[in-house]
């Protein structure tokens, strides 16, 4: 063991010591975790790249810990505090989130510390402890569901996994059994309004060689594309959960944006267009924002001969809208049965 490993496991032990003044009920693999991170590690990391780029990714790994050590204390107090170490051995990548960028690259350590327990505590508050563990535990709610002659659409609600750096949770639209597009958002204080909460999207995805499914679902919905649909189920979310305030990553403030080689692409969308699309206001160069409202335009703006077409979209958009505001404003009430939408064999159809 080097130098740098055995001062970075002291000086971790001495803060494991000073921090566990709390219950000892399902500690052990946190505590665990804490002693000896490489177990963790093993955990979260597949190894994949072959030999020379895993052991990069373990040191790396090794030098982030020492560095952040206080700051992943304080995150594993603050879940043990809301009763959630049981869930998070579960969940292991919840536990390594800050240790890179984290649903906004421009925040610190100690920022994505307050993030992430912040949007643990409102989801404990609004939903409850149990609600909150089966997301943990990859169980998924369904938002909303219609079926055609030709399959079927659903929205799903589930904890974000391949966008994990994006938000805490992810909206899913699937198609005939393929997700074709998710939404990650985590729902965090309010910046121009820190008293309160807002929801924070952290990135769009989609899954790229899925057109032909993309284009029978947006003409099955007179138009309206899959961006389109998960930002009103966005916006239904809000509104249910009496949020006032939506707010989304540009371009300059993607987790994946101060890259320069890989990693940078994983950003394929030019989320400064998409959100001026969605007539979102850009606040500082780097975020926009936008009201939960759902607005629907009016059929007297266009010419007549589409005035048929944009009453069946606002038709559609209400519908969404409708629903799944009512499946999140009942979620509280929901039995442990019902909650059993397992996503993992979702997880693999979505494209890193």
């Amino acid at each position: 063991m080097g130098l740098l490993e055995r001062k970075w496991l002291q000086a971790f032990q001495a803060d494991l010591t000073a921090s566990l003044t709390i219950g000892m009920t399902n500690l052990s693999a946190l505590i665990d975790y804490m002693r000896a991170p490489d177990r963790l590690y093993a955990r979260v990391d597949d190894e994949a790249g072959g030999r020379i780029q895993a052991l990069k990714r373990r040191i790396k790994f090794r030098i982030r810990w020492f560095l952040y050590r206080r700051a992943i204390r304080q995150l594993f107090s603050g879940f043990i505090a809301l009763g959630l170490d049981a869930a998070l051995v579960k969940a292991p990548h919840t536990l390594i989130k800050l240790l890179r960028s984290y649903i906004d690259c421009r925040l610190d350590v100690d920022q994505r510390v307050q993030a992430q327990l912040f949007h643990y505590r409102w989801a404990i508050a609004r939903w409850g402890a149990r609600v909150v563990e089966s997301f943990l535990s990859s169980e998924s709610r369904s938002l909303w569901r219609y079926t055609f002659d030709n399959g079927s659409c659903e929205l799903i609600l589930c904890k974000a996994t391949r966008m994990a750096r994006e938000g805490e949770l992810e909206i899913r639209l699937v198609y005939s059994g393929v997700v074709l597009e998710s939404l990650a958002f985590s729902v965090i204080p309010d910046p121009q309004s820190p008293q309160e909460a807002c929801v924070w999207v952290g990135g769009v995805q989609g899954a790229l060689e899925q057109r032909e499914l993309t284009k029978a679902l947006t003409q099955q919905l007179a138009r309206l594309r899959p961006t389109t649909v998960l930002v009103i189920a966005l916006k239904a979310f809000s509104v249910a959960s009496e949020v006032k305030r939506i707010y989304a990553v540009g371009d300059n403030a993607h987790v994946f944006s101060r890259y320069r080689l890989s990693l940078r692409q994983r950003r394929k969308r030019i989320y400064d267009q998409l959100w001026r699309e969605m007539e979102a206001e850009n606040l500082d160069g780097a975020c926009w924002v936008f009201s939960p409202k759902l607005s629907l335009r009016s059929p007297a703006e266009v010419k007549s001969q589409k005035r048929s077409e944009l009453q069946r979209k606002n038709r559609w958009k209400q519908q969404i809208f409708d629903e799944v505001a009512c499946q999140i404003q009942t979620l509280t009430a929901i039995p442990q049965s019902e909650l059993a939408l397992t996503g993992s064999a979702l997880d693999a159809q979505v494209q890193p």
